[in-house]
């Protein structure tokens, strides 16, 4: 049993859909950058400390973090890996939905009470993650293109994690409506009045119809989002992160892989916070993508420079955090498409920077070349990375886990699960890595990819 504390509902959480005005009037407090910072850390520390204590290997994605009256509320998504020995692939042996509240200290934010919810089957789950609506006949697409000219928004490390909060909330709408019966409003109100999702669905009706006709319920959580990056944009932002849907375990059997491939986002603020102006979904393949009359998928993420408020001297800010946090991220876009050659992956790296003994640009720019890439291949699904400042920088843990699913992202298998250990280092471009380890604890012989 890994109910840890009960009684927490979500209701709280509903209100990071209230326009900013109504959420300040229910009586909650602000949330700082720094806080978000600290309570995210809170939520990675936390994985870390279940693994050491379970021998399990829980991988939490998904995080919604809302102010409250007393201090903070989040809620997130974990899948436990049961990890695979000599050369046998790790399980799925549950999912759920974590819900924490927090209260702020004079040692700073610690967690005050944890609930855990397994995430429960449905007899839906065979439906297709996006079946078509009933149409009267043929439905031209609707395409939104992300301006091209004209000067990026100023994006502050807070809108950086309010649109994280977006992302994450995605899944849980979708999933279980933020644990209510209809999930229609909840996920058609993480849009635009007319934002765009998957190039057909426009305007608040379709959007929640869509939601309803997926499997979901109060005790469901089934789509997992990671490697959430973040640019800004003319518009507002543009964004890109993996998806992995997962059905949880059922009838004795270890859960399974539906769906993989990525989103790729317009963000827009409004006056009720930041909302989605398009949502694309592009399901994994090998090598170059299809011709087709509708636009091609940009799946590498712009490298990004947080804008300052509060930076003085050497001291580690949340801009800090959150370029890390988007380094670490556009790792797994780098590594799979092998962007640019694959130099767009070793110029993730200091000039001195290594990977595992790799050292030097052209030596780097070679590991991700091979046949199993391409703008839509998705493979390594890495958690939120924990962050720790030292002197010389940072220094970083990530669990990843690598999924192989077959073209169109269909039937995803578990390959080998591990983590990174890393050290960042500050330079002239921004945060790069010093040095990236990988430990493979699932002690199966890496394939050659």
């Amino acid at each position: 049993m890994r109910i840890i504390l009960s009684g927490l509902t979500l209701g709280a959480v509903a209100l990071a859909l209230l326009p900013v005005g109504a959420q300040r009037g229910s009586g909650a407090i602000s949330l700082s950058a720094d806080d978000h910072m600290q309570i995210q850390q809170l939520v990675t520390q936390s994985s870390k400390a279940l693994t050491a204590r379970t021998g399990s290997r829980p991988f939490f994605s998904n995080v919604v973090i809302t102010a409250t009256d007393r201090g903070a509320m989040a809620t997130f998504y974990e899948v436990l890996f049961a990890v695979g020995q000599n050369d046998k692939p790790s399980t799925i042996t549950g999912t759920g939905r974590y819900e924490d509240t927090y209260a702020k200290t004079s040692a700073g934010w610690k967690i005050e009470k944890r609930d855990f919810f397994p995430a429960i089957t449905t007899p839906e789950a065979d439906k297709a993650a996006i079946p078509e609506p009933p149409v009267s006949g043929p439905q031209p697409p609707v395409v939104v293109e992300h301006q091209r000219t004209g000067a990026p928004t100023a994006l502050t490390a807070l809108d950086y994690m309010e649109i994280q909060r977006l992302v994450a909330s995605y899944g849980h709408a979708l999933d279980n409506g933020f644990a209510q019966a209809d999930n229609g409003p909840a996920y058609a109100g993480l849009f635009t009045p007319d934002g765009v999702a998957f190039r057909r669905l426009k305007g608040f009706a379709p959007l929640a119809a869509i939601a309803r006709a997926q499997p979901h319920g109060p005790k469901y959580a089934r789509h997992f989002l990671t490697n959430v990056t973040i640019a800004p944009s003319p518009e507002g932002a543009t964004g890109e992160q993996y998806l992995v849907v997962i059905d949880p375990p059922a009838g004795g059997k270890p859960g399974g892989l539906f769906l993989g491939g990525h989103y790729e986002d317009i963000y827009v603020k409004t006056a009720d916070g930041w909302r989605y102006k398009s949502r694309t979904l592009f399901t994994a393949n090998l090598g170059a993508e299809a011709s087709s009359a509708l636009p091609p998928s940009e799946p590498m993420p712009a490298a990004v420079r947080v804008a300052t408020t509060n930076r003085t001297g050497t001291a580690f800010t949340s801009e800090d955090y959150v370029e890390i946090q988007q380094l670490v991220a556009r790792y797994a876009f780098a590594l799979d498409t092998a962007d640019n050659n694959g130099y767009t992956y070793a110029d993730l790296f200091a000039a001195d920077g290594t990977f595992n003994d790799t050292k030097g640009r052209d030596a780097l720019a070679a590991l991700p070349r091979g046949p199993r890439r391409g703008p839509l291949y998705v493979r390594n699904y890495g958690a939120p990375a924990i962050i720790q400042p030292t002197a010389e920088g940072a220094t970083g843990i990530q669990y990843a886990q690598a999924i192989d699913f077959e073209p169109g992202g269909r039937n995803g298998a578990l390959d080998h699960f591990g983590h990174y250990d890393d050290a960042y280092v500050r330079t002239p471009q921004g945060w790069r890595f010093k040095s990236r380890r990988f430990v493979n604890e699932s002690q199966a012989a890496l394939k050659k990819k």
